[in-house]
């Protein structure tokens, strides 16, 4: 801005836009200028404008780029245990042959806390699959026949034991499963005198193919009867059941930090579009099957006290003291309402279904070796947030005009100052000493910048004074040295 100014200095130029030249070699200096001139015209904004993308131009330079963390998406191949192929290649060996390990992760399974019983994983970590029939009651499918399960404060599960999912990395990973369990709704739930087909001191299972009632909605369907001997001596609980195996489809996200084990949750599910529940086959339409399934469920449980309910039954009626020794007489399962036993039946059978079927995977929790049990392998998306270098294109316009605006300042500075060839006289003290009568100094040269001469006349002691301090009607304010001024004084009129 000096250069600029003594340029046009040289070429001669009106005295205010000198001033605002001169007065504009910072951004406040640039700010504070114009507004003492109070004038407005245009090379008043354009300075003010350029002096701008000072304080602009080095927020820019700390903003413009960032570290942080951004998720990063990789597709994965994921393998999880697919129940719809293994429920329809099972034996009666499936279910005649102990498997002790498989029986005591069912008991631990249905005798968890409340707090695991309502968690999105089982006891080992696996993946509890919603059920769909209470979510169909309580939340709103979308379009594509989705209903979202983030935000249930409480959540129905078809099985107290979950499905293993293997091969989830760091970070956050989601896919899309197939899968199914077994829905039970039971009828008629109610108090009678013991059939012939009821064994005393033990429940028992029959199956009942003359039954024809259909569960509404679906023409597929087994039914049998659920029998208890009361232990109040009065009778026996009886239950008209229907199962059918429902297909559904999942959204699943898991989340590892690599400290602990992946946690996985059903994030949304649906009916499956791909499986007909018509079509299907499975241990409870096969009358051998059936029964055997039946008896390893019935063996499954400790025997006790013929006198007392066994784990089942105390499951049934209140899982929360199903592991208790002794057990109130007056507590009878014919009380419980006939929704909350289908409920918990049904998460009893599929918890003892899972178990025997997938009991080698479950304590693995998706973290251990492949299996020749593992299903059908899915596509899983991983994002993962990693540490990356970010532009802000804002501040980086900004900080490009600015570094563009100073170049061409540079730029501009040294082709005006080789065309300038008078001394800078502009903005020093020492100028004042120039052409004033009332300084007599030592020959000087016309031809002084503002330092030589500030150089040259270092020692000369000058005042802004009254240079007519003997008038006494009126002074006058000049620049003069000590000796022909006075100082100013207040209340003595100046011209």
């Amino acid at each position: 801005m000096r250069k600029l100014a003594q340029w046009k200095l040289q070429r001669g130029a009106p005295l205010l836009p000198l001033e605002q030249l001169i007065g504009s070699t910072t951004f406040f200096g640039a700010m504070a200028t114009q507004w003492t001139l109070r004038t407005v015209n245009l090379l008043g904004l354009s300075l003010s404008v350029l002096w701008v993308f000072s304080p602009l131009g080095a927020q820019a330079a700390l903003r413009m780029s960032v570290a942080d963390f951004v998720p990063q998406s990789t597709v994965v191949d994921l393998s999880y245990f697919d129940m719809n192929a293994y429920a329809h290649s099972t034996t009666t060996s499936s279910w005649t042959e102990e498997n002790g390990q498989a029986d005591q992760m069912f008991l631990a399974s249905i005798l968890a806390s409340n707090a695991t019983a309502n968690s999105k994983t089982d006891i080992w970590g696996n993946l509890k699959v919603p059920y769909l029939g209470t979510l169909q009651q309580q939340i709103t499918a979308n379009a594509s026949g989705w209903r979202e399960t983030t935000g249930q404060s409480t959540m129905v599960y078809a099985s107290h034991i979950g499905i293993p999912v293997h091969g989830v990395g760091l970070g956050n990973t989601t896919l899309v499963i197939e899968t199914s369990y077994q829905d039970i709704e039971c009828l008629n739930l109610s108090n009678i005198t013991s059939p012939d087909w009821m064994e005393w001191y033990q429940y028992f299972f029959f199956q009942d193919a003359s039954n024809t009632t259909h569960i509404p909605g679906s023409s597929n369907h087994s039914a049998f009867k659920f029998g208890s001997y009361n232990f109040d001596w009065r009778g026996s609980t009886v239950a008209d059941c229907y199962v059918r195996q429902k297909f559904v489809e999942a959204a699943v996200t898991c989340v590892s930090t690599g400290v602990s084990q992946a946690r996985c949750s059903v994030t949304a599910i649906r009916p499956s579009p791909s499986n007909n529940e018509s079509s299907s086959s499975n241990i409870f339409t096969q009358p051998d099957l059936f029964r055997a399934f039946t008896k390893s469920l019935a063996a499954s449980f400790p025997v006790g006290h013929p006198l007392y309910p066994r784990m089942l039954e105390k499951y049934l009626i209140d899982p929360g003291n199903a592991i208790q020794p002794y057990f109130p007489q007056t507590l009878q399962l014919y009380d419980v309402p006939v929704d909350t036993f289908s409920q918990r039946f049904m998460q009893a059978v599929n918890s003892f279904y899972t178990a025997r079927l997938a009991f080698d995977l479950l304590i693995q929790g998706g973290s251990g070796g492949t299996s020749h049990l593992m299903g059908v392998s899915g596509v899983g998306t991983v994002v993962q947030s990693k540490l990356t270098c970010l532009v802000h294109w804002g501040w980086l316009v900004v900080f490009l005009i600015s570094t563009l605006i100073l170049v061409a300042a540079s730029i501009t500075t040294f082709c005006i100052a080789s065309r300038i060839f008078n001394p800078d006289v502009l903005g020093y003290v020492s100028t004042l000493t120039r052409d004033n009568s009332h300084i007599d100094v030592p020959e000087s040269s016309s031809a002084w910048d503002g330092f030589e001469r500030a150089k040259a006349l270092g020692g000369l002691s000058i005042r802004l004074g009254d240079v007519r301090g003997n008038d006494p009607a009126s002074g006058e304010l000049a620049v003069g040295t000590l000796v022909g001024t006075t100082r100013t004084i207040s209340g003595r009129h100046y011209r």
